[in-house]
């Protein structure tokens, strides 16, 4: 992006289904940029949970950081995101909660930060699932 300037995102996942309720993920990105000090990476564990009726629930664990900044661990933490239709079968309301200890400083002391959120998703296409 204009941000970042010229660069390079590469991103690898790789999904286990454990049967047509679950789905693990490890999911891993890399970002290297003229904006950037070394290598923006992040990884992740997430559990996908069919709720049936359209409904789901996502378990996540994260690790981020920049491998030559001054914190080369900027942040980990856990959230867990609830989604669900809302009036259209095309439209869904995501609820997010989560916790991390984030340190952007080197001087700073890493404090856990409370994470709330709601989002909606609109679906597009003849098949969207």
């Amino acid at each position: 992006n204009r941000e970042d300037g010229f660069g390079s995102t590469t991103s690898v996942d790789f999904d286990r289904l454990i049967n047509p309720r679950l789905l693990l993920r490890w999911a891993n990105l890399a970002t290297v940029s003229q904006s950037t000090e070394g290598m923006l990476w992040r990884t992740s564990f997430l559990v996908y949970q069919n709720l049936h009726h359209r409904r789901a629930l996502l378990y996540q664990a994260f690790v981020r950081g920049e491998t030559a900044a001054d914190v080369p661990l900027r942040e980990y933490g856990t959230q867990v995101v609830f989604r669900m239709p809302i009036g259209r079968t095309w439209l869904f309301g995501n609820f997010t909660c989560g916790y991390t200890w984030p340190r952007l400083e080197r001087e700073d002391r890493r404090e856990g930060s409370v994470l709330a959120g709601f989002g909606i998703e609109l679906l597009f296409g003849k098949d969207p699932y």
